[in-house]
């Protein structure tokens, strides 16, 4: 749970909200093991997911070309935990094994629902960086 909390709080989203609602949301991160060579999410696919590197690294691709590398401590795809049209722009495929730390965008709406406050807290964030980037 410690371990997850210090990623989690790493995600601008999550800024300001609770202790009740992080402790509950911490509870609902799942882990899972992704082996050499495996697809963690493709380019163009709708997004459900948002993913913490727990150990190993992982390639990001677009357009066919590398863009980055992510180790232990990056994540990727807020995005697809508020938007349900979200569209990875990218591939990532582990280079090594790997574990990584998995909350679903499911997840976080069945702990807001106990949490109103940190709920709004979340959907002005989203809607002020909808608004920054068109």
């Amino acid at each position: 749970l410690h371990l997850n909390k210090d990623l989690v709080d790493k995600v601008d989203l999550f800024n300001g909200c609770s202790d009740p609602f992080m402790t509950t949301l911490l509870k609902e991160v799942t882990q899972t093991v992704c082996l050499a060579g495996d697809v963690v999410c493709r380019e163009d696919d709708v997004g459900s997911h948002l993913y913490f590197i727990l150990s190993g690294n992982l390639e990001l691709v677009a357009n066919q070309m590398h863009v980055t590398m992510l180790v232990p401590g990056n994540y990727f795809g807020v995005a697809a935990l508020i938007d349900e049209t979200c569209i990875r722009e990218a591939t990532v495929v582990a280079v090594t094994n790997c574990t990584l730390a998995v909350l679903s965008r499911q997840q976080l709406k069945s702990v807001m629902r106990f949490y109103p406050h940190d709920e709004k807290i979340i959907l002005a964030r989203c809607t002020k960086a909808l608004k920054k980037s068109n």
